[in-house]
């Protein structure tokens, strides 16, 4: 979570330089080079299963494909602190999933902790006037950040199971670098420009290919396996938290007291959200 939580930050400082379809392309195509390169030393990597490819094709294209577009793009409007406010509400939605297409039960403390933390959400994102305090488009980026990371924990569940967390990451970050390389290839290229490829300029990309797109996601494909789908997002309620820190310390990012009662709002709603109730819906 502590690297999730700087990969805003780190992404910021990339975005800076390189557009978004480029910065999630480089990002995953290290990343998933790397990890391959492990997990074969390790004698770690699995062949996929036929029946199984659709699963992690699904896995890619909700994440990383569609998170990091909705994340990369939405960082490009909104601050990195907001933005991590907003991904911290992906265990709200986590049960709701798990019930469409697992029939796993929802309880009391679920809808009361989506209603408590949009009210901390509220609180942030609107002004005294009730207009946004950012462009509406970054939130509608990272709102796509968020189904899509939901949707990704639906996928997870499905297949960690048959697969070792270095198969899932492997395969899950070489489709995605693949088809965020097509995406770059439509939407980018023709604006790239090979003389940003400097050694100083790709110091955060290549933090952002090594710590959260490589470390985070097996350490967190771990938790998972160990603690089940909905424990191990509630974490994820440490992200805007430690993001605002490092935003403080290395953007200057300014932490105002409305932020404060905001995010501690949206905590205390994720934390009733995971607690256990008899009353189920």
């Amino acid at each position: 979570m502590t690297f999730w939580a700087i990969s805003y930050v780190w992404a910021k400082e990339a975005l800076k330089v390189f557009s978004p379809f480029a910065m999630v392309f480089l990002r995953l195509s290290i990343s998933g080079v790397l990890v391959l390169i492990f997990s074969v030393i390790i004698k770690k990597l699995q062949k996929i299963k036929k029946q199984d490819l659709k699963f992690f094709i699904g896995l890619a294209l909700f994440d990383p494909i569609l998170y990091f577009v909705g994340e990369a793009h939405g960082l490009k409007y909104i601050s990195s602190t907001l933005a991590s406010i907003l991904i911290s509400t992906i265990p709200l939605f986590v049960p709701f999933f798990l019930l469409i297409f697992y029939k796993e039960k929802l309880v009391l403390y679920n809808i009361l902790g989506i209603i408590i933390s949009i009210i901390g959400v509220a609180i942030i994102i609107l002004k005294n006037d009730f207009s946004l305090v950012a462009p509406v488009e970054g939130f509608l980026f990272m709102a796509l950040a968020v189904f899509s990371a939901v949707v990704y924990t639906g996928f997870i569940v499905r297949i960690t199971n048959d697969y070792s967390v270095f198969t899932i990451i492997t395969y899950q970050n070489l489709f995605g670098g693949f088809g965020t390389f097509i995406l770059f290839l439509i939407f980018d290229f023709n604006n790239f420009e090979i003389n940003s490829m400097t050694f100083k300029n790709l110091i955060p990309i290549v933090e952002l290919a090594i710590f959260p797109s490589s470390i985070s996601f097996i350490i967190f494909t771990l938790a998972i396996k160990q603690l089940g789908a909905n424990k191990a997002t509630v974490f994820t309620n440490l992200i805007p938290v430690i993001t605002a820190i490092f935003a403080y310390f290395i953007l200057s990012e300014v932490i105002t007291f409305k932020i404060i009662i905001g995010v501690t709002i949206v905590i205390v709603g994720l934390f009733i959200s995971q607690l256990k109730s008899k009353v189920k819906v």
